[in-house]
């Protein structure tokens, strides 16, 4: 989630600056408008989440998300109306509050008690660096694909995501912090 984040902060730009003809201050103005909107959704949602449960609604997200980066790839060529890249990126900006609010309720209960504090760090540290890993992959995947196809290698990685979700297994983890007890 965090790689892909990651490259998409590189390709949004250039693809709305770029190649749209967006200005800046109007892409600034989008993207503020994305965010403040996801972080609103993702604080509303949090109750739902912990309802129906944060596994669960990750996966299913995350699924959404590779139909998500799939379709827009697929939709290339009506980039250039401005409503289906504006789309994209506040229907993609909620998704990804989405799954970070999930996953940061599921890293801080594989925290154990005694160590939660570093041990939520370093979960955190790691997803901050997988972010800029994906930024750094933006010059590679612009030599070897184009727009759309950064797109699909996105959708792959989540794709990748979601089948390591899989192995997500809390009842050996809590078995396994009690045998450390």
């Amino acid at each position: 989630n965090r790689i892909t984040s990651g490259i998409l902060i590189g390709l949004a730009p250039m693809v709305t600056i770029q190649e749209l003809g967006w200005t800046q201050i109007t892409y600034a103005n989008w993207i503020a408008i994305t965010g403040v909107t996801a972080a609103v959704l993702g604080v509303l949602c949090s109750p739902w989440i912990d309802r129906v449960g944060a596994l669960r609604i990750l996966k299913w997200v995350v699924m959404f998300r590779i139909g998500l980066l799939g379709l827009t790839a697929a939709l290339e060529p009506y980039w250039g109306i401005h409503q289906v890249f504006e789309s994209f990126l506040m229907i993609n900006a909620v998704a990804t509050q989405l799954v970070t609010v999930t996953l940061i309720a599921l890293f801080m209960r594989l925290c154990s008690p005694r160590v939660a504090a570093s041990q939520f760090a370093v979960y955190m540290a790691l997803a901050n660096m997988t972010y800029s890993l994906g930024s750094g992959l933006m010059v590679p995947l612009s030599h070897w694909t184009h727009q759309a196809g950064i797109m699909l290698v996105c959708a792959a990685l989540i794709a990748l995501m979601w089948l390591l979700i899989h192995w997500v297994d809390f009842e050996r983890h809590d078995q396994d912090l009690n045998k450390l007890s």
